[in-house]
């Protein structure tokens, strides 16, 4: 997924992604991303992985989710716009967060972390490319970690099935344009999980099952 023009893409995009995915969700992104965060659980060192613009981190923040931060995204765009939000708003907490400007491969390989956040970044990768992800961020998942997991999804129903994985599709030809992911179709999410040692805590739906938030626990004896 990780090439130059991809970088670039989403650089140029960082200004407005907030408001579109806003716009085009009817606000849902958010609202599936503040579920997580309305269960109240609390960690000590949390990952979270293609963060984004840091909105996502500063509603984390302000709950008090974890006491430490990791933050990684290819995009110094959106790392610099997460950056400006903490200081801005929560200047006091900066020192908590430690901000990587790259992929899932520059996570720290001696960091380990009871809290895995992969808030609508998983979906940027093929079926292929998405076990090599999830194989490379379990590795950093404590044996007790919980993964929050938050990305779009084709329910089984076969009319919304149908819509929603023409509607999918149209997102990624669009994404494509400015980021040339590689990428045209949604990647089997709960295949790859089910790989695991994890129970699934819970789940909620978004926008008539076109997203979903998921809670895994790491089940390791």
């Amino acid at each position: 997924m990780q090439n130059q023009r991809t970088i670039e893409g989403f650089n140029k995009i960082a200004p407005f992604y907030h408001v579109v995915s806003m716009i085009f969700s009817l606000n849902r992104i958010r609202k599936s991303q503040m579920w997580l965060l309305s269960q109240n659980m609390k960690f000590s060192k949390a990952l979270i992985v293609g963060g984004g613009d840091g909105e996502f981190l500063l509603e984390a923040m302000k709950k008090g989710l974890s006491e430490q931060y990791y933050y990684i995204d290819i995009s110094d765009a959106m790392i610099k716009l997460a950056q400006r939000k903490i200081e801005k708003r929560l200047p006091l907490s900066l020192k908590s967060v430690i901000f990587i400007c790259g992929s899932y491969q520059d996570i720290p390989y001696n960091q380990k972390f009871d809290l895995i956040i992969t808030p609508y970044f998983l979906d940027c990768f093929s079926n292929d490319e998405l076990s090599l992800v999830i194989a490379k961020l379990y590795a950093h998942l404590t044996n007790e970690g919980t993964w929050f997991f938050t990305d779009f999804n084709i329910p089984e129903n076969k009319t919304r099935s149908y819509i929603f994985k023409n509607i999918i599709q149209l997102l990624y030809r669009i994404i494509n344009v400015f980021c040339d992911l590689g990428v045209n179709r949604l990647p089997d999410f709960k295949k790859e999980f089910h790989k695991y040692k994890f129970t699934l805590l819970q789940e909620q739906y978004f926008l008539g099952g076109l997203l979903v938030s998921r809670i895994y626990k790491n089940k390791v004896f």
